[in-house]
């Protein structure tokens, strides 16, 4: 569910006092500044930023079209089958989730691309699922135990704010 909210304001406030204002209407109390919030509110972009709690302005669009993954997973295998992707030795795919994954729920995934590209000639090797905290890596060769199929990469809450910045400071060099 999203929730718009609207509201006025005087033009002539300034840029700082009209993020007051929205902070204050998206229910973030004063209290002390929070620098994430901040740079939220000024870059559009949230991803990364206080555990995905909060969507940026400059990216609600992508995250509002983004498939449930069962339907990103069709699809992708579905191309990568007919080709559309060429035909390499090795090909990884790579899906960003907006939810944070239990493994129980990348062993699903896991185990659903496999038993979707059984029977292609063109597939993938590897599956990386990436959610705010983790980072999933499943390797799909035939002949694995399951056991060793799947890699769990915690990403730090400075991780994920040097990507953040790196991101950011790289958009606005473009």
């Amino acid at each position: 569910m999203i929730l718009l909210v609207t509201t006025s304001f005087d033009p002539g406030m300034g840029i700082p006092n009209v993020l007051e204002l929205l902070k204050d209407v998206a229910g973030i109390t004063p209290g002390g500044r929070d620098e994430e919030i901040d740079q939220i509110l000024e870059y559009g972009y949230g991803y990364g930023l206080h555990k995905g709690k909060y969507i940026g302005v400059k990216e609600l669009s992508y995250w509002s079209m983004a498939l449930p993954l069962r339907r990103i997973l069709e699809s992708k295998i579905s191309k990568v089958g007919n080709g559309f992707y060429g035909h390499y030795d090795k090909m990884g795919l790579f899906v960003f989730s907006r939810e944070n994954l239990r493994e129980s729920e990348a062993v699903k995934a896991m185990d659903y691309t496999i038993s979707l590209q059984k029977y292609l000639d063109i597939r993938y090797n590897r599956l990386y699922l990436a959610d705010v905290d983790d980072l999933f890596v499943c390797n799909l060769d035939d002949g694995l135990k399951e056991s060793s199929r799947l890699a769990r990469y915690p990403v730090t809450q400075e991780q994920r704010k040097a990507f953040y910045l790196e991101a950011v400071q790289r958009q606005q060099t473009e």
